[in-house]
């Protein structure tokens, strides 16, 4: 059991963590609730991420998402996301999709299974 999951799994079982390194999770949208909760996914041990926001972090986003710092601003969201939760967990896998959610952008999701 890697050292930062250990009291997660004292709460649900190391088995139970275990499987969520193998999902993988859709969050479409990254701002107050779609960052919180990729972030919160991240922290509780999923092992695969596939992300989309066609957005760019802007000053306005500071103060009320999780995900982003002074330094993102400017940057698009899924760069922005993709960083911050690798300085979590550097074996967690992330798809970045900076577009807008469309049927396309679902088959080719799904394309990438």
């Amino acid at each position: 059991m890697e050292k930062h999951l250990e009291r997660i799994a004292s709460l649900i079982g190391e088995d139970k963590v275990l499987s969520l390194k193998g999902k993988t999770i859709l969050v479409c949208g990254l701002g107050g609730v779609g960052g919180t909760a990729l972030e919160s996914l991240a922290r509780s041990g999923v092992g695969h991420f596939v992300i989309v926001d066609y957005d760019i972090v802007e000053p306005t986003n500071l103060n009320r998402q999780i995900l982003y710092t002074a330094v993102d601003v400017g940057k698009l969201k899924t760069v922005a996301a993709e960083s911050r939760i690798k300085s979590i967990d550097q074996s967690i896998i992330i798809d970045c999709y900076a577009r807008k959610v469309d049927h396309d952008l679902i088959a080719e999701i799904k394309s990438h299974k």
